[in-house]
């Protein structure tokens, strides 16, 4: 008898332990995805090269039909770098929407390739676009090219026959939130205290 209620106490605390483990398994993987959001458009302006204005120039915050003209005529190699204060990520499907001022709802004679970057200085490509008013244009998925949080991008023009009119940069997936040590402390101690418990009860 004595034996089997060892062997039941046994069996109860590492059935406790293993819930507990799965119950903070589920947790982490939660914090650790990258979390789908309404768009996040980039909110500083970080550099421009060979872009002139459309209207106020803004290529900030939500799509406003103003921004920045890449060369006139085009100009190969035009660029503007966009920062995120919440860093944004790679997730399932489209990443990021890059908004063009096109009276045409397709145009590929305006082409762009697209960068990313954690830091502001090493820049990774992540795709390329087509210039278009119609929502199918403009989108970038990264498809596993950067791993890392991304706060800055930056858009190249590539063609030289028209020019990309930048409207806005928005992103559809914020960074993984960074998981503090005070975080595994807490599960240890949880899945310790659940294990004794379980023991205890037994």
């Amino acid at each position: 008898m004595n034996m089997f209620c060892q062997y039941r106490g046994a069996i109860m605390s590492n059935n406790t332990a293993r819930t507990a483990l799965i119950i903070l398994s589920v947790f982490v993987s939660l914090l650790a995805s990258a979390a789908q959001a309404a768009p996040i458009y980039a909110d500083s302006l970080v550099a421009t090269s060979g872009t002139t204005a459309i209207g106020s120039g803004n290529v900030l915050g939500a799509p406003d039909r103003e921004g920045l003209f890449f060369g006139n005529p085009a100009i190969p190699g035009a660029y503007v770098e966009v920062g995120f204060s919440s860093p944004v990520a790679d997730g399932p499907g489209t990443d990021f929407h890059i908004f063009d001022i096109d009276p045409l709802s397709v145009d590929p004679t305006e082409t762009i390739d697209v960068f990313a970057s954690s830091n502001g200085s090493a820049y990774t490509f992540i795709g390329s676009a087509n210039g278009g008013s119609d929502s199918s244009q403009g989108l970038i998925d990264i498809n596993g090219l950067f791993t890392g949080p991304i706060s800055f991008l930056r858009i190249v023009q590539t063609s030289t026959a028209d020019a990309y009119d930048l409207d806005a940069v928005g992103a559809f997936y914020l960074a993984p939130v960074p998981l503090p040590a005070s975080l595994w402390l807490f599960g240890s101690g949880l899945i310790t205290l659940l294990t004794l418990r379980g023991k205890k009860s037994s």
